[in-house]
C-alpha cells in the first residue's frame, strides 16, 4: 500500500498472510515508488478523490505505460462520474463500470450541501479489467 496517509512508523514494512499474500506499506506516492517495488497484480485507490488531487496524474500514466488493473473507489456515485473523465483524460478506458461497492461503509456520510447517497468507498469502477 502507497499512499501519503500511511503511518509513518508502519512505513517500509511488509505483512504477509499466508504465501500468496503481501503488503508493502510505504508512505510516499506511488508514482515517486514504483520503480522501487515489485509490480504490483492489481492497483486499488480507496477514497480516490482523482478530480481533487493534481498529484494523481504521474500514478495514472504509470497504470496505463504497465496496463494494470486498477479499481477506484469514491464517496458518491457524482465523484466517480467526474473521476472517469480524468481518467478518460489520461488515455485510460473504464472497463468496469460505477457500481455501488459491496465493501462498503455501513454508514452514509452526511453532507449539508448534497442529499445524493455518499459512503466511505461507496462507489466503485475500474481500468484495465
Amino acid at each position: 500500500m502507497v499512499g501519503p496517509e500511511v503511518p509513518t512508523n508502519l512505513s517500509g514494512t511488509t505483512s504477509g498472510i499466508g504465501s500468496r499474500v503481501r503488503v508493502n506499506l510505504v508512505r510516499s506516492v506511488y508514482q515517486v515508488e514504483a520503480s522501487y517495488l515489485p509490480t504490483p497484480h492489481v492497483v486499488i485507490a480507496l477514497n480516490s478523490g482523482l478530480e481533487r488531487y493534481s498529484s494523481w496524474g504521474g500514478a495514472l500514466d504509470l497504470i496505463k505505460s504497465t496496463a494494470v488493473p486498477a479499481f477506484f473507489t469514491d464517496k458518491s456515485e457524482v465523484s466517480c462520474l467526474n473521476a472517469k473523465q480524468v481518467l478518460r483524460n489520461v488515455g485510460l478506458h473504464i472497463t468496469q463500470p460505477v457500481t455501488p461497492n459491496p465493501f462498503r461503509s455501513p454508514m452514509k456520510n452526511l453532507t449539508p450541501y448534497c442529499n445524493l447517497p455518499s459512503y466511505s468507498n461507496g462507489f466503485v469502477f475500474g481500468v484495465n479489467t
